[in-house]
This record gives C-alpha cells, structure tokens and sequence, in this order.
C-alpha cells in the first residue's frame, strides 16, 4: 500500500507533467522574444495544471476511476 504522502505527492506532480507537455506543444509554434515565451509559458503552465487538476477532482466526485488521471485512484486521507 502506497502511504498518503506518496499518494498526495504523484496527484499532485502528474498534473504538473500533463501541463507541461500541453505547454511545450502550445508555445513550440509561437515566434516571440525569449523573455515573453518565457513568461506565456509559466502562465501557461499554472492554468494548465490548475485547470487540469481541478477538472479531474470534480469529474472524481462522479465517476471514481479518474483519479488515475491524477496518477493514483486512491485519495490521500489527512488526520485531524
């Protein structure tokens, strides 16, 4: 069994990847100075990842075997 930090950690890197990869593919046609493509990129990357992540949590809600689009099915429980 995966331990909850493990679990919190690979849902939380595998958005990161996905946006990434939807970033590079995004900004690879775009002709622009250096330092604005840097730029479109970091905020390309946030709303990426933070779009994606946020559509797979709330699709999780209803159909539970999406959480393997965040790379795990398994929520990670916290104690209180």
């Amino acid at each position: 069994m995966v331990s909850d930090l493990v679990t919190s950690l690979i849902r939380t890197a595998v958005p990161m990847v996905v946006s990434a990869v939807v970033t590079a593919l995004v900004s690879a046609g775009i002709s622009v100075p250096q330092t604005v493509q840097d730029w479109v990129s970091s905020v390309l990357f946030f709303v990426f990842a933070f779009a994606y992540y946020a559509i797979v949590r709330l699709l999780e809600g209803k159909y539970k075997n999406l959480g393997w689009l965040l790379g795990s099915p398994v929520k990670p429980t916290y104690n209180k």
